[in-house]
């Protein structure tokens, strides 16, 4: 099995921060998962139609965007 979650590295949140980032990433992850769907590499899996999904969490967005702009 693809481990969903890796140790972000470059992550200087509070761990409060993080719990919400993780937490977000796994009931979308077991959304699409738990009910007959294929995990994949990269935050990608598959729902039990076939469609590919990357499960992309709102704070990981917002921090690329944030060092995006300096």
């Amino acid at each position: 099995m693809v481990s969903k979650n890796t140790i972000c590295l470059w992550y200087d949140g509070t761990a409060l921060d993080a719990a919400h980032f993780y937490a977000e990433t796994d009931r979308l992850w077991d959304a699409v998962i738990g009910n007959g769907g294929q995990a994949s590499a990269c935050g990608w899996c598959k729902d039990r139609w076939g469609v590919s999904w990357q499960i992309t969490p709102r704070a990981l967005m917002a921090a690329i965007e944030a060092a995006r702009r300096g």
